[in-house]
């Protein structure tokens, strides 16, 4: 689905910038960045140009990789809350909350309230979800 997604946008020339190779070859052997800062800016544009599929991979990438920032957490959990994936949008609360508890230094000035959120937003998918 990713290839079919970017070869129209190829055609458009409205791929991200990286993704701007016509070359057939180059499209098979793309592959998600490995830094995960440059996976966020990514899915960004990826998001921005409706491939929220793609987008939600390279978020994930970031989560699996346990990331201490809140960017690809609060991403993929509002996208799972407009579809109503309550499970996935959990499953994703969870692990940031975990990430922030673990990993993350905890003399960070934004660690807590970051938390804090985490899991108030935790509370109201799980809401959701028992409400349905």
């Amino acid at each position: 689905m990713f290839l079919r997604n970017l070869k129209k946008l190829l055609a458009k020339d409205k791929a991200p910038q990286h993704l701007t190779q016509k070359n057939e070859q180059a499209i098979s052997k793309l592959k998600i960045p490995k830094d995960p800062v440059e996976r966020n800016l990514e899915g960004q544009k990826l998001e921005k140009m409706g491939l929220i599929e793609n987008a939600i991979e390279y978020y994930l990438a970031n989560v699996n990789d346990q990331f201490d920032g809140n960017y690809p957490y609060d991403r993929l959990t509002t996208i799972y809350r407009k579809r109503k994936q309550y499970d996935k949008e959990i499953e994703i609360l969870e692990k940031a909350i975990w990430v922030f508890e673990n990993k993350v230094y905890k003399k960070r000035g934004d660690r807590l309230p970051k938390l804090e959120k985490f899991k108030t937003r935790l509370k109201k998918a799980m809401q959701l979800r028992d409400s349905n």
